[in-house]
């Protein structure tokens, strides 16, 4: 849900009490950015009655591995209503742009390395087209984004990159 958003370092699903999704950011800065796109978001968009609820949480989480809990990094608490999370996770803004689904989920961890603010990321959209998005959708979804620069569809992949 969150994993592509700034500053994003891990999070953790707790069913206890319905379905909540604890997201750990590396700055407050960039947990209060993900608060303002996600909150009030629907989650499913089968479902859009029901909003997400974005919150920064009252402590940091806590991890057995080392190196993985320092003080000062900030996390957002997502509470789903008691709905189990669908098999795809909407993009950021998804509802109002009409972005694809994202699939999948990290594979393994990664060390984090040090952004150059020079250099420009690119993300590739795959399958897009066969979940009913056109390259005009796609290219208004990325256009919203901060630091957008420019889309090229890929009709083989039915997406493009952004």
């Amino acid at each position: 849900l969150c994993r592509f958003m700034p500053g994003f370092v891990n999070a953790k699903v707790d069913a206890r009490k319905g379905k909540t999704l604890f997201a750990r950011f590396d700055a407050q800065s960039s947990a209060l950015s993900a608060i303002s796109l996600l909150q009030g978001q629907a989650f499913d968009r089968s479902n859009p009655a029901e909003p997400m609820r974005a919150v920064l949480a009252k402590s940091n989480m806590k991890s057995d591995k080392p190196g993985m809990s320092h003080g000062g990094h900030a996390m957002v608490q997502y509470a789903i209503g008691g709905q189990p999370p669908p098999p795809t996770y909407p993009p950021v803004g998804a509802p109002q742009h009409g972005g694809p689904p994202v699939y999948g989920g990290p594979q393994g961890r990664r060390p984090r390395s040090q952004e150059n603010p020079g250099e420009v990321d690119t993300v590739a959209c795959v399958g897009a087209r066969e979940q009913g998005y056109d390259e005009a959708a796609l290219h208004g979804f990325f256009a919203s984004l901060p630091g957008f620069i420019t889309f090229k569809p890929n009709p083989r992949m039915g997406g493009g990159f952004a």
